[in-house]
């Protein structure tokens, strides 16, 4: 069955958004009578605001937009984070910032954390994010011991591609100490109230993909390459999630796990992730149905994880699981803004007729006999593989996804952006017609 034409336009409408409303919020706490008299501070308290300065914070902002580009399907994009920190005293002069713990979290509103780092000596916190299109907001938190905490609420925030800003933070010890030293019981360099892992001095973060709370990707193929397919996105389905984990900006392991939903497919498939990170070296092991499959694999580079070798088989007999841990030799780790963007690449190996699928931008495998341009779109402007974050509905075989998802083409038409009628369209994916889907929820 052929599908209907899409129409694509040419600019990304994330990216055409004029304006972006900030809100810097400043946060303060209350000490005791006694511990202001004595001018010393306990940990994670702050004298009242009324003692010292009321000194507004003054930041400059250099976000950077997402750049116009053709339509690609997108429901999730990475964003960049830059950030230079300057701490200055109540009364607005610079402090030096060698000796200063500076925390920066980015959460949703529903506090789903979607990235945390301390800032280098220097000030700077560089990474990145994933958020869906469909996030209005997120919150950028700054703490510290002594620190006059704040909040700045993002909107829009899948229409950047970099959040670059120099934000200053006030500090509240100026001619006060804390009351205490900050407990750090694995001398990793983050104190015990900053380091998710206290008792673990090679790690002190962990980063999830997705983060926001929809917990997993979830990818679907049409396998018909180089033909068109029917345009119902079922032929392999799986989900998927990834966590990051290092310690002061630098990645020493990435894990992950992997269930194989639906095949209605006649061909037989390999699935896995590609993570390119130049530089890198470390050993892969990897699991099906709990069993080890890869142990201690010496990988580098470009690092191809196959989970699921056969999907016929993994979707025989219920969903199978898959798993993977990359343990990073790199000394001292890899760097985190070496981690490819977020969803990473899954790709779908057809054995039947040995072409690869991608998700639109991403790259051929080694060996492909696809060339390098090769963007992934049909005759008729479709994807081969579609991702949401979060669950999904898969349509019926034979039934178009046009027809599974009645929002599908207002998102296509709207280039992910407004609908002329002032409708959001990004969340097309929340709205599936349950009589033409399948029910394949892990």
């Amino acid at each position: 069955m052929r599908k209907p034409k899409v129409s694509i336009k040419t600019v990304y409408a994330l990216g055409m958004i004029a304006a972006l409303f900030i809100t810097s919020t400043i946060m303060s706490g209350c000490t005791d009578s006694g511990l202001l008299a004595d001018r010393s501070l306990s940990i994670g308290e702050l004298p009242d605001q009324s003692e010292g300065s009321s000194v507004i914070p003054q930041d400059s902002v250099f976000d950077t937009g997402r750049s116009a580009q053709d339509f690609s399907f997108e429901s999730y994009v990475t964003v960049g984070l830059d950030l230079s920190l300057s701490i200055i005293d109540e009364e607005g002069e610079y402090l030096p910032g060698d000796d200063n713990i500076v925390i920066v979290t980015v959460t949703t509103l529903q506090d789903n954390e979607l990235f945390r780092g301390m800032a280098a000596p220097d000030g700077k916190v560089q990474g990145f994010f994933g958020v869906p299109t469909s996030i209005d907001s997120i919150l950028l938190s700054i703490a510290g011991p002594g620190l006059d905490g704040r909040v700045l609420t993002i909107d829009n925030p899948a229409a950047l591609s970099v959040i670059k800003r120099d934000l200053q933070v006030v500090s509240l010890l100026t001619g006060r100490t804390l009351s205490a030293a900050l407990v750090d019981s694995d001398g990793d360099g983050v104190p015990d109230i900053y380091d998710a892992f206290p008792a673990d001095p090679t790690v002190a973060f962990e980063i999830a993909f997705p983060g926001d709370g929809s917990n997993v990707f979830t990818v679907a193929y049409e396998d018909n390459f180089p033909n068109l397919g029917d345009g119902d996105y079922n032929d392999f389905v799986a989900n998927y999630s990834v966590s990051a984990r290092g310690l002061s900006n630098k990645l020493f392991l990435l894990s992950g796990t992997a269930t194989a939903l639906a095949k209605v497919a006649g061909y037989d498939h390999e699935f896995g992730l590609v993570f390119r990170i130049p530089g890198a070296s470390g050993t892969l092991s990897t699991t099906l149905n709990g069993s080890p499959v890869i142990q201690n694999l010496a990988v580098a580079d470009e690092i191809q994880i196959p989970l699921f070798a056969s999907t016929s088989e993994a979707t025989s007999d219920g969903y199978s699981t898959a798993s993977f841990t990359i343990i990073f030799s790199t000394n001292p780790g890899v760097p985190l803004t070496d981690l490819p963007p977020a969803p990473f690449d899954p790709y779908l190996y057809i054995k039947n007729t040995d072409y690869d699928v991608h998700l639109i931008g991403e790259s051929p495998l080694p060996g492909s006999q696809l060339s390098s341009d090769e963007d992934y779109r049909d005759a008729d402007g479709f994807p081969r593989a579609l991702l949401v974050p979060g669950d999904f509905a898969a349509p019926q075989e034979m039934t178009s996804i046009l027809d599974a998802y009645p929002r599908f083409q207002a998102w296509v038409d709207a280039e992910g952006g407004i609908d002329p009628d002032g409708l959001i369209t990004s969340d097309w994916y929340f709205y599936p017609d349950s009589t033409l889907t399948m029910d394949i929820s892990s």
